[in-house]
């Protein structure tokens, strides 16, 4: 589900060994020129395929994997051939990058983290900055429904993290480089990659809190 969804974001897993049509043989590449698109078609969700640029007769059709892993060996195997010239050398993110961890334990500490928990147990109401962060990212009912309250409060504490380590990896990732437009382009989207990967387990930890605390109940 999109972030703009009424019910709000979610994660749609589909098989494509058991239902999956010629779409998902498509290769990856680091400049696609089609991208998937969620939608709801007589009441059921599907994920649709659509060009994003203009094909010309017998051109490849290709899509953005947007995949990520926390392994290096299977990131460092993970080799991009797309040939593109934005290509990144990999379709996978390596989501525990060293880079990436730096960024962290520079800006969000063992302190800061301990901190964080231990707010989120703590009995206090949601301010509006806190429920206007949950809606920017599509955190509705869907996934806050049957949530308890230190749940949400963890949600908006991580999501806090992940915007602040979002907004100092651009820099970090460019560091050293010359900073011409291309490689900004190049850092956003490589920060925007991780940003939303992120997010993504972040959904899947909540989902697996409320799981957890049905079967306990």
């Amino acid at each position: 589900r999109d972030f703009d969804d009424p019910d709000g974001y979610d994660l749609l897993f589909v098989d494509a060994s058991c239902n999956a049509n010629f779409a998902s043989r498509l290769s990856h590449s680091c400049t696609p020129n089609c991208a998937t698109k969620i939608t709801v078609t007589e009441g059921k969700y599907r994920i649709e395929m659509k060009t994003i640029a203009d094909v010309e007769i017998g051109e490849e059709l290709t899509h953005d994997y947007h995949a990520g892993t926390d392994s290096i060996a299977e990131y460092k195997e993970a080799i991009c051939l797309c040939g593109s010239r934005n290509c990144r050398g990999s379709y996978l993110y390596h989501t525990n990058d060293d880079e990436y961890l730096e960024v962290l334990r520079k800006n969000y500490g063992p302190v800061e983290r301990f901190a964080a928990l231990i707010l989120s147990s703590i009995n206090i109401h949601h301010d509006q900055k806190s429920e206007a962060l949950l809606e920017k990212y599509g955190f509705r009912s869907l996934l806050l429904n049957d949530l308890p309250s230190w749940g949400k409060r963890f949600a908006v504490a991580a999501l806090k993290v992940i915007e602040e380590e979002h907004s100092h990896l651009i820099e970090h990732i460019l560091k050293g480089k010359n900073g011409s437009d291309e490689e900004k382009e190049e850092a956003k989207d490589e920060a925007d990659g991780v940003k939303h990967t992120r997010i993504q387990s972040l959904v899947i930890t909540l989902d697996k809190i409320k799981y957890f605390l049905r079967k306990c109940g």
